[in-house]
């Protein structure tokens, strides 16, 4: 390991951003293209500015010590690393991987991404290194992103590197959130999966089961396996709906009875706690009844996890609008909850990603209403209100 002053001197290593233009030009000349690695930090948000500027520093410092450890391996000899502004990005001009024009076209290579996947992880070594002595927040972070430059204007290279730069951060904030898709739906998976193979197996040993289990232990395989399927649609839904290809159905339906049909589903996963469902009034929408049913579960799913002993759904109609609340008398909302709340891919205080609720707001949307959360300050507890429009039926 270096010597925290050798580390330090590390940093002043890597120039500024206008470094990359002399290779770029000599890429120019040779008509060549060159791929470019960017590095964006992340996670220093909500800090002060004299906090902010001194966490940017020590990033820098293990930002340049993961370069220094990838050279031979993710950089090459020729390869160009420079800082953007304040050094809250980075930017590695891979020349010693350029490509010539003249022999083949530019197309983008498998191995930038295995390299920007390396490099990332590098520098977020580096990071918990830092943090672990306190110099940075522990959630500091970093995005990396790629694409190919094609230099084709000498007098214009430094505004060639600033687009270039533009497209990678753009790849960058892609990457990561397919990467918290993926890790999402994982997420989601994982629980339903865990439980219909644990049951079956039970059913499947014996071990003295009675009627009574063995029927306790279907009911939640059967469970599960609808909470499966609910997952699998609203994903299905997700995708038509971004492409601007989701059908509702539409008829008659009560709201109540929607509700009380979701808690069927959800109380049985949690049966353990004994959990209270209560529900007052009931209006009837045009509605899509499986999406409608999908948006409960969602929402009481999401409300009997962080339930102490009771759910409530209170249904009225104001206004010209049906508004459904659902609450719980749990701790309610983290305020950083709330500002993200039901965004695609946003992380919870908890690391959660909350797809169940991102797919519950997609849908009330797709009805045309609006899905908004609130904590309760009688008694705590988080609510979480969606107003559906009252159409003719």
């Amino acid at each position: 390991m270096r010597p925290k002053a050798e580390r330090r001197h590390l940093a002043s290593r890597i120039p500024e951003f206008r470094a990359l233009v002399p290779p770029l030009r000599d890429l120019a000349l040779r008509r060549r293209a060159v791929p470019l690695l960017y590095l964006e930090i992340t996670g220093l948000d909500g800090l002060r500015p004299t906090a902010r500027k001194a966490a940017l520093r020590s990033c820098k410092s293990a930002v340049a010590a993961a370069l220094a450890a990838s050279a031979g391996s993710v950089l090459r000899r020729g390869d160009t690393v420079a800082a953007g502004p304040n050094a809250a990005w980075f930017a590695a001009l891979l020349v010693g991987r350029s490509i010539d024009l003249a022999r083949r076209p530019v197309a983008p290579d498998a191995d930038l991404v295995v390299a920007a996947t390396r490099l990332r992880q590098s520098v977020l070594a580096a990071f918990r290194e830092e943090a672990a002595r306190g110099a940075i927040p522990a959630r500091a972070g970093v995005r990396a992103g790629w694409t190919i430059v094609e230099p084709v204007d000498l007098s214009s290279a430094l505004s060639e590197l600033r687009h270039a730069v533009r497209g990678a951060a753009v790849v960058a904030r892609i990457e990561e959130r397919r990467a918290a898709f993926l890790a999402s739906v994982t997420h989601e998976l994982r629980t339903p999966l865990t439980a219909i193979i644990g049951y079956a197996e039970r059913l499947q040993t014996g071990g003295g089961t009675t009627v009574g289990r063995m029927r306790h232990d279907l009911a939640i395989i059967e469970s599960e396996g609808r909470r499966l399927a609910w997952l699998v649609e609203g994903l299905i839904d997700a995708g038509a709906w971004g492409a601007g290809s989701l059908r509702l159905r539409t008829e008659p339906a009560s709201i109540g009875e929607l509700a009380d049909a979701a808690w069927a589903s959800v109380g049985l996963r949690h049966a353990t706690r004994k959990m209270k469902y209560v529900r007052h009034g009931d209006a009837t929408a045009a509605a899509d009844r499986e999406r409608m049913l999908q948006i409960f579960v969602n929402l009481l799913d999401n409300a009997a996890r962080h339930a102490k002993a009771q759910v409530s759904v209170s249904i009225a109609s104001r206004a010209g609008k049906i508004r459904v609340s659902v609450e719980d008398d749990g701790a309610g909302f983290a305020p950083e909850t709330l500002r993200d709340f039901a965004r695609p891919f946003a992380v919870g205080p908890l690391g959660h990603l909350g797809l169940g609720l991102s797919i519950a707001r997609m849908l009330v949307e797709a009805h045309g209403g609006t899905l908004r959360a609130s904590s309760r300050r009688n008694g705590g507890g988080g609510c979480v209100i969606a107003l559906l429009p009252i159409r003719d039926h």
